[in-house]
Parts: C-alpha cells; structure tokens; sequence
C-alpha cells in the first residue's frame, strides 16, 4: 500500500493535496473527459496522465513526499489554466 494513503480504524485519510487537486480538477470537464478516454481510472493512471498532460516529466519512485509535492505541482498547473481561461 502507498503512503500516499493511510489506513486507521477502518477510516482512510487521504492527504489534503490531493484532496485539493481532486477539487481543482472538477473544474475542468474537458481534462475529465480527457483522462477518462487516456487513463484506466487508477489514480496512478491518473495522476501520471495529468503530468504528460501538462508536460511534466516523471522518473523513478514516489513516496509520499514527492506524491504530496506532484498533487501540489498538477493542482497550481489547473489553478493556472483555470486563470487563462477566465481572463
């Protein structure tokens, strides 16, 4: 099992960052779409489609740490385009 994600007393704690990229990410219906068609609905899959998306490079392992700092990255990359699209 990741650290991404942690188990206690039947509970799972998901860490805030990507909590926050999953909300940031409702606001983009095409990349939805988009990584519906392009990944297999596995959040790895996912979050590996979101950086080829975003032309970010991935290579090697992720801990929760790099995880967390990646979820980061992806959520200000959508916070962005969000910006450009409202301007």
């Amino acid at each position: 099992m990741s650290d991404a994600i942690k188990v206690k007393s039947n509970m799972v704690r998901i860490p805030e960052e990507l909590e926050y990229l999953q909300k940031e990410l409702r606001n983009h219906p095409d990349i939805i779409k988009w990584l519906k068609e392009e990944s297999d609905e596995t959040f790895i899959s996912i979050i590996a489609n979101l950086a080829r998306y975003f032309n970010i490079a991935l290579d090697g392992d992720y801990g929760e740490k790099e995880l967390k700092g990646l979820a980061t990255l992806l959520t200000l990359r959508l916070q962005d385009k969000r910006k450009i699209i409202i301007k």
